[in-house]
């Protein structure tokens, strides 16, 4: 069995962590809500129509938060399984979902949307998936930092002939326009996600009009 460096470690940590905390805040979310549904039966002398009304929310908000755990526990248990086999074949959409769903929380912090767009065709690659999820993670995460409150970061992907592209690109809400490529160079961050694009065979590259970054993979 391979063995896993430090910075595989940490990153499994961080997204772990974060993600309990989400299901402890659903959790939280679906207690109060069924409590507040208790006390409203327990006032069944108010007018049916208000209380139904007051219900139906109560319920509404109780539904979408157990699907929020679902997902959030599905993606940690598949995330669990990731240094499973040094390489595998995988669904590449599915992993940059998966890794969209385990951000949301970092996003939420930022006040920023992040979006994934579902390719035309499904795209299949074999690669290390732990560095893979290193690699958009860090990605992502950087690219919430030049954010501001309300921005946008859209994550697509592009396939190519011998190649495929995960574009993560900003809205007008970017903190330096065109910084990117000024700043990002210099920093360690930036060297890291270097050497790990390097270590799928693959590269990393500033998008043409300077406001996202473009991770090269090879098909």
């Amino acid at each position: 069995m391979r063995k896993h460096n430090m910075g595989e470690i940490v990153f499994f940590g961080k997204i772990t962590a974060s993600v309990t905390h989400e299901q402890q805040n659903v959790l939280a979310i679906i207690q109060e809500s069924a409590g507040l549904m208790e006390d409203l039966l327990t006032f069944s002398a108010e007018g049916s129509d208000s209380l139904n009304n007051r219900l139906e929310k109560s319920l509404t908000v109780i539904k979408k938060q157990l699907r929020r755990g679902i997902d959030l526990t599905t993606c940690l248990n598949r995330f669990a399984h990731s240094p499973d086999q040094p390489l595998t074949q995988i669904d590449l959409y599915e992993i940059t979902e998966q890794m969209t769903i385990l951000s949301s929380r970092f996003a939420a912090l930022k006040e920023v949307v992040l979006i994934n767009h579902a390719p035309d065709q499904p795209i299949q690659i074999v690669i290390n998936l732990v560095q893979l999820q290193i690699a958009l993670f860090s990605s992502i995460e950087y690219c919430l930092d030049l954010l501001t409150p309300g921005g946008q970061l859209d994550i697509s992907l592009e396939k190519q002939s011998k190649m495929v592209l995960v574009k993560l690109l900003f809205d007008e809400n970017f903190l330096w326009y065109g910084g990117l490529v000024r700043t990002l160079p210099r920093t360690s961050h930036w060297e890291s996600l270097v050497k790990n694009m390097i270590s799928l065979e693959g590269s990393v590259e500033f998008y043409r009009s300077g406001n996202g970054i473009v991770l090269v993979l090879p098909q």
